[in-house]
């Protein structure tokens, strides 16, 4: 218990010191996450007082950072001293940033016939249990099928996390389903990009070295490989990349209107698609989430037998049908649903969910809509419900905790991924319909490459952003719910090479050759 405690007050002081350097950065920005964070307290509510006239309308410094052009703040005009006061802030997390940017990425050594025990340190952005997520859920089945497998492994969190989102921790080390997750933490946090490496880089050194890791294996974006390089140089082993997304992709994706343009030539844009080829050129090995990425990454030149497939997957296959789940219940209205279509997912604008809601106005009473999550883009879908009337046929039910996500998928008669049609959704492949699939819930999908792929081509696809469209696909899948269902071997099939098991095999593989 005197660890623990110790533990707590060494993460409470990092995280205060974690928020003191990212309200000196980015004040407003910060205070807004710390007002979501407190959700609805006092506390929250005065911070709203405090940060709504700078809100009002944004100033020419904050367009410019939100856009990318990073040089470009020092010339901005100010009308007022907040204005003034976020435009310092904001050259401070720019200059940040481009060093970040602009930092060198050291090419992995490779190994001459190495017959020891492998022992590999996955370094993560973040974890359960601080964070739920595709990309959390991904790395806990990831890990929990190498050691199956028979693969030594452990895994690290990024530098400052969890004190980073405001979380507080009594344990630098916690067991989870015989997983073990270390944080790299400090007293310190730092404003300076290259006080901040080092002090990641001799944290995820000590643990490596505490562990006797023989492989660093790390995650996109390329801040992990910046720390990951170096740390793997001063150890004098091999590291590899997995490119799970197109982070830059995903920040240009909120982009609307003339500001795409803007955004695509922008300093910060192009420097992370650079900062990303690099990582992916320095590495031992690349694991690439689709075989969209893999095609663009081919095209760089780097050779197709460092590109290994990792795709999203499934921890078993249960297509056995079950009555619909009782968590229903627990939504008030929900019940009355003759047919419920939905989605388990950040709500976040790329993922389309206004088309799903649009949808309802072409289809029966009695259709109603479940979104499971949360996001930056739920108070936008929320007026748009009120807008349209729908308050009783949409139901928003939360982030709900990964041991009921099973529950809340079978409350679902077809599952729906009405992604927009953007660069990010053509390549990017979520892992929530894979697992729709697997147990047994008929799929909906924008036409999209990435959706195709990660669904195998065996969902109901319609046209990106066109809510009629939607709607006869729904009406279509509700005709066959009453039918007798029978699953193609080839349906099966495809299904058993997604397990995580399989992608193991493949990792595993893929260490003992480099």
């Amino acid at each position: 218990m005197l660890k623990s405690k110790g533990q707590l007050l060494r993460s409470s002081v990092e995280m205060l010191s974690q928020v003191g350097v990212q309200l000196s950065r980015d004040p407003i920005s910060t205070m807004e996450k710390i007002s979501t964070k407190l959700d609805g307290r006092l506390g929250a509510k005065c911070m709203r007082l405090l940060i709504t006239p700078a809100t009002s309308s944004k100033s020419e410094a904050r367009m410019l950072f939100d856009a990318g052009r990073l040089n470009e703040i020092r010339k901005a005009r100010t009308t007022s001293i907040i204005q003034a006061l976020e435009k310092a802030a904001l050259i401070r997390a720019a200059e940040f940033q481009l060093s970040l940017l602009k930092m060198p990425i050291f090419d992995s050594m490779s190994r001459d016939d190495f017959r020891g025990e492998e022992r590999s340190l996955y370094v993560l952005t973040s974890s359960l249990p601080y964070t739920q997520s595709g990309y959390t859920v991904r790395s806990h089945y990831l890990l929990r099928s190498l050691i199956d497998a028979g693969l030594q492994t452990e895994a690290i969190t990024r530098f400052g996390y969890p004190s980073s989102i405001g979380t507080l921790t009594r344990y630098r080390q916690q067991e989870i389903d015989g997983i073990r997750y270390n944080l790299n933490s400090h007293w310190l946090s730092s404003r300076t990009a290259n006080r901040q490496i080092r002090l990641a880089v001799d944290g995820l050194v000590n643990t490596a070295r505490e562990y006797k890791a023989t492989v660093l294996h790390t995650t996109t974006d390329f801040k992990n490989a910046i720390v990951v390089s170096r740390a793997a140089k001063q150890l004098g082993i091999p590291w590899v990349y997995e490119v799970r997304g197109e982070l830059e992709q995903t920040w240009l994706a909120r982009a609307q209107g003339e500001q795409i343009a803007s955004a695509a030539s922008s300093e910060y844009f192009l420097l992370a698609k650079e900062q990303e080829r690099k990582a992916r050129k320095a590495a031992a090995a690349v694991f690439v989430i689709s075989e969209q990425i893999r095609r663009s990454v081919l095209k760089e030149g780097i050779p197709a037998s460092k590109l290994i497939l990792l795709p999203n997957g499934i921890e078993s296959i249960e297509l056995l049908p079950e009555s619909r789940s009782d968590v229903i219940r627990t939504i008030p209205r929900l019940s009355k649903a003759i047919t419920i279509v939905g989605t388990i997912s950040a709500i976040v604008e790329y993922e389309g969910l206004d088309t799903l809601i649009r949808s309802l106005a072409y289809l029966p009473d009695g259709v109603h809509v479940l979104i499971v999550g949360e996001g930056e883009n739920k108070p936008k879908l929320e007026k748009l419900v009120q807008y349209l009337g729908f308050q009783d046929r949409v139901h928003f039910a939360g982030k709900k905790p990964m041991s009921s996500i099973r529950d809340w998928y079978r409350a679902l008669d077809i599952f729906v991924v009405p992604r927009q049609d953007s660069e990010l959704c053509r390549r990017v492949t979520p892992i929530k319909a894979m697992q729709a699939q697997a147990l047994g819930i008929p799929v909906i999908a924008s036409d999209l490459p990435a959706l195709r792929e990660v669904t195998g081509g065996f969902a109901e696809y319609v046209q990106p952003e066109n809510p009629k469209a939607l709607a006869g696909a729904v009406e279509k899948v509700i005709a066959r719910l009453n039918e007798p269902t029978v699953f193609s071997d080839s349906f099966i099939e495809w299904l058993d090479s997604r397990t995580w098991d399989a992608n193991a095999r493949k990792i595993i593989e893929t260490l003992r050759n480099i």
